[in-house]
């Protein structure tokens, strides 16, 4: 093997070579590794994120549960009891009945609605923007093409020699 590339490269050396397209890539190797990963699924990684990615786009029900659970458990536990620890100290035990005190849960229920309703916009554009992200990173070209020029061998650039020296020599020397 090691004689023929020798023969191969001698071979150009004396006749050159032709001009040539040549793939180079355009990523160092581990950011390759990285992009094959991707395109092979990353072992169902993949398919996780872009099932995450489709409950956020699609508002599943279950992720939407999963996702406002702790800003429910909040609002059960801290700002309800607040609201009526506060109608007790102002107003008394049996204030907690009184429509004021209906109208204080309503309008901190409908503040709730409001901050979950605008996180809910906020991840479905997070949604797009990392669906976006994947589908650029696999339509990215992993490789930029070079076209390498023709190189002249000896007996071309000897020949040249030769001929631009051959009036020098028939006329100049006599």
């Amino acid at each position: 093997m090691a004689i023929g590339n020798f023969m191969n490269n001698l071979l150009k050396m004396i006749v050159g070579s032709p001009e040539q397209l040549q793939q180079v890539p355009r990523f160092t190797q581990p950011q390759q590794d990285i992009f094959s990963e991707l395109q092979q699924g990353a072992g169902g990684a993949i398919p996780e994120v872009f099932q995450q990615i489709m409950s956020m786009l699609t508002q599943d029900p279950e992720a939407a549960k999963q996702f406002e659970a702790p800003a429910m458990r909040q609002f059960h536990e801290e700002i309800v009891p607040t609201i009526a620890q506060r109608f007790t100290s102002q107003f008394g035990t049996g204030s907690k009945s009184s429509s004021g005190f209906r109208q204080a849960l309503g309008a901190a229920g409908a503040g709730l609605e409001e901050r979950l309703s605008k996180q809910r916009g906020e991840r479905g554009g997070q949604a797009i923007n990392q669906l976006l992200q994947l589908i650029q990173g696999s339509l990215t070209p992993q490789h930029d093409t070079l076209l390498r020029p023709r190189q002249p061998g000896l007996l071309e650039t000897g020949a040249k020699g030769a001929i631009k020296a051959a009036p020098s020599l028939l006329y100049g020397g006599i």
